[in-house]
């Protein structure tokens, strides 16, 4: 049982009734909630976007939860103010990067604002570090492909190497598959174990990638792409980094090799953003205006078979 609470509205000019009653249901929907812990506001966030937002994006919030500190948990939405968030985020700094501190923040601000809208605060952050990843080299590539010729992980790097994020590639079958071409249209995701396919990251993901016509017929003679977790690739890619002295990147660094080498060969950045599936607002500038053309799909598959072949 809540306590009964009295509704105060104001208003700088004389409402009609549809006004009034609009903020009537907006002030009531607050009041019903905004008395009940943070925990059971935010479970009530995921619920009602659980059809809506991706399942890695709730997987995400869920662990979120279990992470925020059991003190702001259990405060009532409407006693949270901005000195007990700025406490959770300076507490949290102390073991969490930059990035991971901001999303648990959006999160909380999320369900905060999802019951209360007008709530505002204003909160600091760490400083930003600028962080340099390791780009892998032609050599790095040429070493990495030599290792894995012949074995299960043979497809995926060279996939990865052509721009396909690891979930496109283990969600690909031989339907989406042309002579010289990937079509992407969907990505696997392992949350807590469970897997499950969706549509791509961004609606730019969607795409038609160009790769050696030899890419292909390897998938179409072996007759399927990848048919282990997509864990193991990762694994596999560590242990021969290990085993053969080569720097360590993950998988992913493979797509950035793909824009590195891309931009080493002159090829414009609206063709490569098209390739990898990134999607910003700078991504089509007006030179642009078709990014996709068969000038350039030769230009990387030739950089690539000269990798592979030598």
């Amino acid at each position: 049982m809540y306590e009964r609470q009295t509704i105060s509205m104001t208003f700088g000019h004389k409402p009609t009734k549809r006004e009034v009653d609009e903020r009537m249901h907006i002030e009531l929907g607050v009041a019903s909630h905004e008395c009940r812990p943070f925990r059971e506001c935010a479970e009530d966030y995921i619920r009602v976007k659980s059809n809506i937002l991706s399942p890695y994006t709730l997987y995400a919030y869920r662990l979120m939860l279990r992470r925020i500190s059991d003190r702001l948990l259990n405060l009532p939405l409407n006693k949270i103010k901005q000195f007990d968030l700025q406490f959770f985020i300076n507490t949290y700094a102390k073991n969490h990067k930059l990035k991971t501190i901001k999303n648990v923040s959006s999160f909380i601000l999320a369900v905060i604002k999802m019951f209360i809208p007008s709530f505002s605060c204003k909160l600091s952050f760490p400083a930003k570090v600028k962080s340099v990843p390791y780009i892998p080299t032609d050599s790095d590539i040429q070493m990495l492909l030599s290792l894995v010729k012949g074995t299960e992980e043979e497809v995926p790097v060279l996939l990865a190497c052509f721009g396909l994020r690891r979930g496109e590639i283990t969600a690909l079958t031989l339907d989406d598959i042309r002579a010289g071409q990937i079509i992407v249209s969907k990505s696997l995701v392992v949350c807590d174990g469970t897997v499950t396919v969706k549509a791509p990251k961004t609606y730019a993901s969607s795409r038609v990638v160009n790769v050696p016509v030899w890419l292909t017929d390897m998938i179409f003679a072996k007759g399927y792409i990848y048919n282990k977790s997509p864990k193991r690739i990762s694994k596999v890619l560590y242990r021969l980094q290990e085993k053969y002295n080569l720097p360590h990147f993950s998988i992913h660094k493979l797509r950035h090799y793909m824009a590195s080498a891309s931009h080493a060969l002159n090829i414009p950045s609206a063709y490569v953003q098209a390739q990898g599936g990134w999607s910003s607002d700078y991504v089509l500038k007006s030179i642009y205006t078709h990014p996709i053309t068969s000038t350039y799909d030769n230009v990387l598959i030739e950089h690539f078979n000269t990798l592979y072949f030598s």
